[in-house]
């Protein structure tokens, strides 16, 4: 990996639908690394040619790009017989500047939408090809090697409820803090989703304004305005960075628990703690064992499952040996909060939860209830 030196070439413009781009050039010697990747349409960025070919100085190669990332940085690299430049071009062809390549290697593109890169030869004759990358790809791949959490980006704007904005974080320490703020009238919310996409939970920030993401790996952070409109920005931090900023600042945080996430046992809880605060009382009782209805007689449609109306909960822990997970559910502004077990079983091939008892008209699904843990 190579360290980059950032020139101080910053174009902004209006475009015109009156969104503001910028482009911006960065320097350094080109140096493609080994295990760079071919970016695609998974990331976001979807573009071509990635490479051509120059005998002289006549004639132009166009790469269209088309991105939903905000920035979008394309790296270039070239034979040293070739002396390349690169034209820029929004999204009606309107020209935003031009570099000789050369000084710069990358462009960083800021603004979602339409491009048009138009690299020449100025002199010389030659191979070029180029890559394009979001900001958490290249920060892994071109940012300190010494960093210990790597995330990206770390603010955007929502301008209304059909928005998503996504944050990933890739992490080698055990605890890390995301910290957020965001303007006031916005209802900002954060689902927390494991690499494989299962979701972690989904909490609103005002209920807390601080994400403790527990597990090494990599989560995605899904945000979206439920109400309002405005920005937000994010830091992620570790342990001794958030104390030393943070310590002795009292924040309400939400920890969830990468590592807890790994089976499907997991998986199928987490969805029955959604039909909960749904409050989908006739489906939580497709999750009940047809054993401990069997064993004790009883007719499910005779009977209700007794529930709570939590506004979100959080997995915090599971015992493989004895299927028991540990959860925590709480009501709007977490102004009481709980501690349930669940006991998990197996029966014929699917899981289902074993219920530590029936009284009245009532099916009790969890293994134990700790009320009021906070």
């Amino acid at each position: 990996m190579r360290n980059r030196n950032i020139l101080l070439l910053l174009i902004s413009f209006l475009f015109l639908i009156g969104n503001a781009w910028s482009v911006k050039a960065t320097a350094a010697t080109p140096s493609k690394p080994d295990d760079l990747t071919e970016t695609d349409s998974n990331s976001g960025i979807i573009f071509s040619p990635r490479s051509g070919y120059f005998e002289g100085t006549i004639g132009f190669d166009k790469i269209n790009i088309n991105t939903d990332q905000d920035p979008t940085h394309v790296i270039f690299f070239w034979d040293d017989t070739l002396y390349p430049s690169v034209r820029i071009y929004g999204e009606s062809h309107n020209y935003l500047n031009e570099f000789e390549l050369g000084d710069i290697d990358t462009i960083t593109l800021s603004g979602k939408g339409e491009f048009t890169l138009e690299i020449y030869a100025r002199n010389g004759y030659g191979n070029w090809s180029c890559d394009a990358m979001d900001e958490f790809d290249y920060q892994l791949v071109y940012g300190d090697c010494l960093q210990d959490i790597i995330a990206a980006p770390l603010s955007g704007y929502l301008e209304n409820s059909s928005e998503v904005d996504k944050i990933k974080v890739d992490s080698i320490v055990d605890t890390v803090h995301a910290v957020f703020e965001w303007d006031s009238g916005m209802e900002l919310w954060v689902e927390i989703l494991s690499e494989n996409d299962e979701s972690l939970g989904e909490f609103n920030l005002d209920d807390g304004n601080v994400i403790d993401l527990t597990g090494t790996g990599i989560f995605i952070l899904q945000l979206t305005a439920r109400s309002g409109y405005g920005n937000w920005n994010c830091e992620v931090l570790n342990d001794e960075d958030y104390n030393s900023l943070y310590g002795n600042v009292s924040f309400n945080a939400i920890e969830i628990n990468n590592s807890v996430y790994e089976t499907d046992e997991k998986s199928f809880i987490s969805n029955f703690l959604k039909d909960m605060v749904a409050y989908d009382t006739e489906k939580l009782k497709s999750y009940i064992s047809p054993d401990y209805l069997s064993l004790n007689n009883l007719n499910i449609n005779e009977y209700s499952i007794n529930t709570y109306s939590p506004a979100n909960f959080a997995i915090d822990g599971f015992n493989d040996y004895t299927s028991i997970i540990d959860c925590r559910i709480w009501g709007e502004n977490q102004d009481w909060m709980h501690a349930l077990e669940f006991k998990i079983v197996e029966e014929n091939g699917k899981y289902y939860i074993y219920p530590s008892e029936t009284s009245g008209e009532y099916i009790h699904p969890w293994h134990s209830v700790t009320n009021g843990i906070k």
